[in-house]
């Protein structure tokens, strides 16, 4: 039975089932409880700073000291803090230089600290048993969108056989062996809706041995371990090390985020294929908080969506549950 709770009805999800199960334009919008639901210990806010604190990185102790000053290991935030005082700086005659390359540095370092972070193998800390569980829910659903950058997502969808159900849009033009995986968006009815740690826009004057002339049309690639024969974080590392950064949505506040996104093709043909959903929308691990996730609930607003289930967060109690908006 549900449980009222400020004026909205809550259920358990195993209540739920049987509602999911009948219909027939279940849309997910998939968020970091998805993944720090598993590995909080790696996918945390503190746990990502804890490898700004280990490794140090680039970043210098101003960002450390902006951490401790505001009390927040909430990386989004400070980018938002630094990003909404650049105008006010420049108001007082101040020097902005600074305080903008340390902006984009914590970006870059927020991406670096997930890659070292990740689990370097799909069966690292992941059991067949949570592959199965994950299946089982994502099944249920015509369509997922995620916001997250992390290759869980991508792993339990290659490894429990719903590569035929969920498409990212990206296609291999020949031999698998040299060519990359690019994006041409058939068919696609899985979105990264803020880029992920496996997307990559081409670099054509890379000096990477690719055969440019078979992928002159295309504009993004994806990482695969079948192109090179080697695990997928370590060319993220390798990446990384070169100071070739993925597509990644990592603004602080939600009017930049929009601005990438919709300068980003393969992130604005997601952003507005979102913005054309009808049916139900459940989402899973998502804050939707107003100053960092305002272009998401407008998007929703601007939708066909007639009914929204929100996941709730409770730490205490063994299993999920939803909340009921509309």
């Amino acid at each position: 039975m549900p449980n009222g709770v400020g004026g909205f009805s809550v259920y358990d999800f195993d209540e739920m089932r049987p509602r999911v199960l009948s219909l027939q334009k279940n849309h997910l919008l998939v968020g970091n409880g998805f993944s720090s639901s598993l590995f909080r210990h790696l996918f945390s806010y503190s746990a990502l700073r804890s490898q700004l604190d280990a490794n140090q990185f680039s970043i210098g102790t101003r960002i450390q000291n902006i951490f401790t000053h505001i009390e927040s290991d909430d990386f989004e935030e400070v980018i938002q803090k630094l990003t909404a005082a650049e105008p006010l700086a420049t108001e007082y005659g101040l020097a902005t230089g600074p305080m903008s390359a340390d902006c984009n540095a914590l970006k870059n370092e927020l991406i670096a600290a997930l890659g070292s972070n990740h689990p370097a193998h799909p069966w690292d800390g992941i059991t067949a048993d949570n592959y199965k569980k994950c299946r089982s829910f994502l099944s249920r659903f015509k369509s997922i969108y995620t916001l997250n950058y992390d290759l869980l997502l991508y792993w339990t969808i290659n490894r429990t056989g719903l590569t035929t159900k969920f498409r990212d849009g990206f296609t291999r033009l020949a031999s698998p062996r040299g060519l990359p995986l690019v994006w041409n968006g058939e068919r696609q009815n899985l979105f990264h809706l803020h880029g992920g740690l496996h997307l990559y826009k081409i670099l054509w004057d890379s000096e990477t041995p690719v055969d440019y002339d078979a992928i002159s049309d295309y504009d993004y690639i994806k990482l695969d371990n079948v192109s090179r024969d080697e695990n997928l974080i370590d060319q993220i590392q390798e990446k990384i090390n070169q100071k070739i950064y993925p597509i990644t949505i990592a603004e602080g506040d939600t009017d930049s985020k929009k601005r990438k996104i919709l300068n980003e093709k393969i992130l604005r043909h997601a952003y507005f294929n979102f913005k054309r959903l009808g049916g139900t929308l459940y989402t899973f691990g998502v804050g939707l908080d107003k100053n960092q996730d305002d272009h998401l609930i407008e998007a929703i607003g601007l939708s066909s969506i007639d009914k929204i289930w929100l996941g709730v967060y409770q730490p205490n109690h063994n299993g999920g549950r939803l909340r009921k908006l509309a």
